[in-house]
């Protein structure tokens, strides 16, 4: 986000705003407590021509969580919501995503999501991660809906949705005004390599900021990578 902040479109947000709220099951939109944070990058530009998004993650200051739902860092493909009336609030349920959650203390693992509407929801964690550890997350879409989602180039899932991806991105997210994003001045987290790949051609993904928190920062370095913290850690 190269240190500004963000002017928030509905259209953005809605875009990549997702729901990391629970198990593998049907679940209903999120109560009115919850509120949505995010610091990242996102674009919305021909998004159904890209074919990959990759980038390596790293923690090093532990997030604090107040709410249930955990904090998390992930990248991800998305659309807006069709009806907010359907009980979205303003929130899509068309994401593709994979990264790194807490969901509690001193717990920090590998977590991956799709969803296609409200009543078709997807949540799944999997191996533990140590603090300081890098992880490599990629994202391959085909032209028949398929994404497939790799974890230090292991598959962690294949997954086919109804939707058409309108949106990429990076991104820390929290569910309460009171969590912490992963990450301090001295010791922020990391996200590097970001790239895109279109029409079999990697390149360098080129993101708008997006932050939702007086308290949360970015900068960029001159190598590319994306530092993210919380100014309360």
């Amino acid at each position: 986000m190269r240190g500004l902040v963000a002017v928030i479109s509905w259209g953005a947000l809605a875009s990549l705003s997702v729901a990391c709220v629970g198990p593998s099951r049907a679940t209903p939109s999120p109560s009115v407590n919850v509120v949505y944070g995010f610091a990242g990058l996102t674009a919305e530009d021909r998004n159904d021509e890209v074919d990959s998004l990759r980038a390596t993650i790293v923690w090093t200051t532990a997030p604090r969580a107040i709410s249930p739902y955990g904090v998390s860092t992930w990248i991800g493909y998305a659309a807006p919501t069709e009806d907010n009336s359907a009980g979205a609030n303003g929130v899509s349920y068309r994401i593709v995503q994979i990264g790194l959650i807490q969901k509690s203390p001193n717990d920090f693992r590998l977590f991956w999501e799709w969803d296609s509407s409200p009543t078709d929801h997807h949540f799944k964690t999997g191996a533990k991660v140590a603090l300081g550890t890098a992880v490599r997350f990629e994202i391959d879409h085909d032209e028949m809906g398929s994404f497939t989602l790799y974890a230090n180039e292991v598959e962690q899932a294949s997954v086919r949705v109804t939707w058409v991806p309108t949106a990429i991105g990076v991104f820390a997210e929290t569910h309460s005004s009171d969590d912490y994003l992963p990450g301090s001045q001295e010791s922020p987290a990391i996200i590097s390599g970001l790239d895109q790949r279109v029409a079999g051609r990697w390149a360098r993904y080129q993101g708008s900021v997006l932050i939702t928190n007086d308290h949360y920062r970015i900068s960029n370095r001159a190598d590319g990578s994306e530092l993210v913290w919380d100014s309360r850690q």
